[in-house]
Parts: structure tokens; sequence; C-alpha cells
């Protein structure tokens, strides 16, 4: 009797501990897909542009009906905006450059990482960091998008914000600054400004530092120290994000600067492989990667480049897949059910993606009740973003087009944002919402 009552209690003790592993098992999957329904750094899930999962707006909708909520934004910014849980997160400045008429002293800019509450917009912390000055003159090209374009990127406990000269700032998901780090400190001479967003690897926030020092950066996320640093002329010029491609087991760190596409180990930087990219003297769009091959779309008729991961040295006549010569401005492409799609010079683009034949070019007319509201900046410079079969296209007047992803180009709706203020961050979606920004308010659209 007494060996039945050990045995009992033994297996009550393996139940319960089967029973509690299980709990945590489950308890730590459901953990991971809700991180994974975050829109945590710049386009999303690894710069994809793609909610995968996500609702999408019905076929016909506007902003009057499908706002949750809009507020007010304290300063302008082109940052665009991230999703952390229940947390949006965006930059903006103040200060300096406000009044246009009037620019002010840059002794008075301040730049802020502002966090609010989705489900009502309201303020859970605004923070401010001294810039370090000398900072660009405000005009001609900068105009466009000023200091506080790069998107923040988070790892759901820690926050981390580029602001070009002034460095990588780390805070916690409570507004509390944890460190600073300096990453180059040189001024654009074409007056352009610094715009690539940080993204993550593991341990490591990596920088392309390309105004400011000609380099790729990686910084300790815990502490802030510098990890490595690769320096090149070719990163020069270069505003776009690179992507990170996970394949046979190796990660590389994908890179398009002008006129090549390259290659790097994320933990060492050491390069790895190399080819010609897009043949532009400029690279803003940031490329996107679906399996093992990375896309790069090119500017001013730079061209549009596919090319397989995984190789070593110069790939060109190895590992580049097919070339052509439809190219965009500088937005980021989408990837959907075997096609690239974007947007550029208003004009909606769709190819093949394992071939890179044409399968469709239509211009985007603006509606006529938007047609004299204007920007500045003269082109669309917000990424188009999807959800489910649904590509939205935001223009920098504020008019976003509603696209069903298909072999035929079919638009099925188009709505006005009202308020003053330009457009030309890229939206962000999550667990059904599109948070929209622009200069002056930040939008909640219910999906």
């Amino acid at each position: 009797m007494l060996d039945n009552n050990r045995t009992n209690c033994r297996n009550s003790r393996i139940a319960s501990a089967l029973l509690i592993s299980l709990i945590l098992t489950s308890g730590l999957v459901w953990r991971t897909q809700a991180e994974a329904t975050d829109w945590a750094r710049f386009r999303g899930p690894n710069g994809s542009g793609i909610n995968a999962a996500g609702k999408v707006l019905p076929a016909n909708w506007s902003v009057s009906k499908n706002t949750k909520w809009r507020i007010a934004l304290p300063g302008p910014g082109h940052s665009s905006p991230i999703i952390v849980g229940n947390h949006i997160v965006l930059t903006y400045w103040t200060g300096y450059a406000i009044n246009t008429e009037n620019l002010g002293g840059q002794e008075r800019l301040r730049l802020h990482l502002l966090c609010v509450d989705s489900k009502d917009g309201a303020t859970i912390w605004d923070q401010e960091i001294e810039p370090e000055l000398p900072v660009d003159e405000y005009g001609g090209s900068l105009a466009l998008h000023g200091y506080a374009s790069h998107t923040p990127v988070s790892d759901g406990e820690k926050i981390f914000a580029f602001f070009g000269t002034t460095g990588v700032v780390a805070f916690d998901m409570n507004g509390t600054k944890l460190w600073q780090a300096k990453v180059g400190k040189e001024l654009n001479s074409r007056q352009r400004g610094s715009a690539a967003s940080p993204i993550l690897h593991n341990s490591l926030v990596i920088v392309t530092a390309s105004i400011e020092a000609g380099a790729l950066v990686a910084i300790d996320k815990e502490t802030g120290h510098e990890v490595w640093r690769r320096q090149s002329e070719d990163f020069r010029n270069t505003w776009g994000t690179p992507v990170l491609v996970h394949e046979g087991g190796r990660t590389e760190l994908v890179l398009s600067v002008p006129n090549k596409i390259l290659a790097f180990a994320p933990d060492t930087g050491e390069p790895l492989w190399h080819c010609d990219g897009s043949q532009d003297n400029t690279a803003s769009a940031s490329p996107i990667v679906h399996d093992d091959v990375v896309y790069v779309i090119g500017g001013r008729g730079g061209g549009t480049v596919a090319v397989r991961s995984g190789g070593m040295g110069d790939v060109n006549q190895t590992h580049v897949l097919w070339e052509s010569g439809r190219s965009g401005v500088v937005a980021s492409p989408i990837r959907y059910m075997d096609r690239l799609y974007w947007i550029g010079r208003e004009t909606a683009y769709c190819l093949d993606a394992a071939t890179g034949k044409g399968i469709y070019r239509t211009r985007i007319a603006r509606s006529r009740s938007n047609a004299g509201r204007s920007s500045r900046s003269g082109n669309d410079y917000a990424s188009p973003v999807a959800a489910g079969d649904h590509m939205y296209h935001l223009r920098s007047n504020g008019e976003m087009v509603t696209i069903q992803l298909g072999e035929q180009f079919k638009e099925l709706s188009r709505t006005s944002f009202d308020g003053s203020g330009e457009f030309l961050s890229t939206p962000a979606i999550s667990k059904g919402r599109m948070i929209v920004r622009s200069t002056k308010h930040l939008y909640c659209i219910r999906m």
C-alpha cells in the first residue's frame, strides 16, 4: 500500500510538472504571437510593409466613418509611427524651423520621442532630447523632412531612436532614458539631411550612419557601447533602411547603396557578398526580402534588381536573378503572392517576382477634390503598406488610395484625411488599427 501511495504521489508530481510546463509553454507561444502582431520598426515585420494576418478596411471606407481618434501633434516630423502593444511611438521636433517665415536659431531646436496610448491617443510620456549642434540648415531638400525622419525601433522592452548627429537614444517603455550613443558628426553637403532608420539584431542596434560617418554602426542595446563599425564611401547618399535575411542557418544584413547591393554579417560587420544594384547615385528605397531573395527598387530610372542571398564575394554572375528597367522614386516595395508592387511618380507598378516581367503599369490620377491640395515635396514619399490583399497608398496631400492586389490594377476606394499638414510618413498597421501621421496630426483608423 505504501509503495502504491508513493507511486501515485510520484505520478501526480509528474502530471503536475507536465501541466505547468504545458501552461508555461502555451504562455510563451501566446506572448510570441502577441509580439508578432506589433509593428515595431520602419515598415513593420522585417521591413516588409505587410501585416499578413491583419484585418483589411472595407472596400469603401472613409476617414469620417473609420477614424477612432485624432490628436494634434506638438511638433512636425516625418518619422513613421511604430506600434508596440498598446503604445504608439514617434519622433518630432520643436523650437527651430517651425515657422518657415521665421526659422529662429538652431540653439532653440529640441528633439522629442512621444509615446501615446493606442486606445485613445492620450499622451503616456513625451521625452525631450537636446540636439548636438550644429545641425543642417533648414531649407532645400532638408525642408521636405526636417529633423525627425528616422523611425524608432523596439524590442518590446526598450525603444531606440536615431537623430542623426545627435546619435542613438535608448528609453524603456516607461520613458526613462537609458543611454545615448554618438555615431558620427558630419553634416550633409547636399543639404538632404539624414533619414535611414535603425533595426535590431539579437543584442545589437544597427544604424546606417551614412550621412553622419559613411558607416554602418552596431551598438549593444543594453549598454550603448559600440560593438563594430564598417566604414565605406559606398554608404554615402544612402537613405534606405537595411533588411535581415535568415536563410540556410546564416543571417545577412543587406543594404541598398548607390549602384550596389551589399551584404554583411550582422554580428561582426564583415562583408559577405556584393553585386550591382539599381544604377542610381542615391539609394532612398529600402530593400525587402522574401525567403532568400532580396528585391531593390531604384529611383530616377535606376531600375529594379532581384538577387538570391547566400553567396560570397562578387555574385553578379551567380546570384542575380533578374533586372528590370522599371523604377520608382523613394518608396519601398511590397511582395505579395509572387508579385512585386510599388508606387512612384503617381504610377502603380506590378512585376512578376520570379522573373521581373511587367504585369501592369497604371497611372493613378489625383482626385479633383484634392487636386488643389499640394505638397512641397511634389512626390509621394510614404511607402505603401498592406493588410490581407489590400494595399494602402498614402499621398503627400493626405489622400489615401486603397488598391486590390492582383494581376490587374483595381482601385477600391480613396479618401482624404482632414487637417492641414503634409503626409510623408509610412503608416503602421497592427491589431485592426492603421496609424497614420502627418506633420500636424496622428490618426487611428479602425480596420
